[in-house]
């Protein structure tokens, strides 16, 4: 019960971080600098190309910025793709240990990590990244488990599945390509 309550504590403190109009300068600059432009209809004769071109991530986010003209939505469903990685860590160590108590530390860790305070309620793309990559580091282990389980078929099905995630991770950053090549 108090891991629990930890949680949600953690859950609201996001929340409550998300609702702040900006974080910081990077992303008053650079990443909500892109979310905006996408989603106001942005063409490249209109935009500075010496700040580079709109990412994956930012036009992930866009839409929900274009709904509310603010950039609250995304950081709530940005945060909610933080919660989302969190129950795939708490599913894995529990299918790994069969225990309640270390899933969920697992995930409280997870969630108290400072960096993640600062990611999760931003528009950074790290967040974005996370959650695809760890989707589809968590299908490679559970298939390393019981591989014996899946028929060759099924096993490709959820294969190509796990290779998607890490190929979608990648193309948010190129830093998720070690686990590219550890899933494939």
């Amino acid at each position: 019960k108090i891991l629990l309550t930890i949680i949600l504590y953690a859950a609201f403190l996001y929340i409550h971080r998300a609702l702040a109009p900006w974080s910081d300068q990077d992303e008053i600059s650079q990443y909500g600098y892109w979310t905006k432009l996408i989603a106001n209809g942005f063409t490249y004769s209109t935009i500075d190309l010496s700040r580079g071109l709109p990412k994956f991530a930012e036009s992930l986010y866009s839409y929900f910025y274009f709904v509310l003209e603010t950039t609250i939505f995304p950081k709530i469903i940005k945060i909610i793709g933080l919660f989302t990685t969190a129950q795939l860590l708490y599913f894995i160590t529990y299918y790994i240990t069969r225990k309640i108590k270390y899933g969920l530390t697992a995930s409280l860790c997870f969630l108290i990590t400072p960096e993640f305070s600062y990611m999760a309620s931003s528009l950074k793309t790290d967040n974005v990244m996370m959650v695809f990559e760890f989707t589809g580091i968590v299908l490679a282990i559970l298939f390393f488990y019981e591989r014996e389980k899946f028929s060759p078929k099924m096993f490709r099905n959820y294969a190509t599945i796990a290779i998607f995630m890490a190929i979608v991770a990648t193309s948010i950053r190129l830093s998720a390509l070690y686990s590219f090549i550890l899933i494939s």
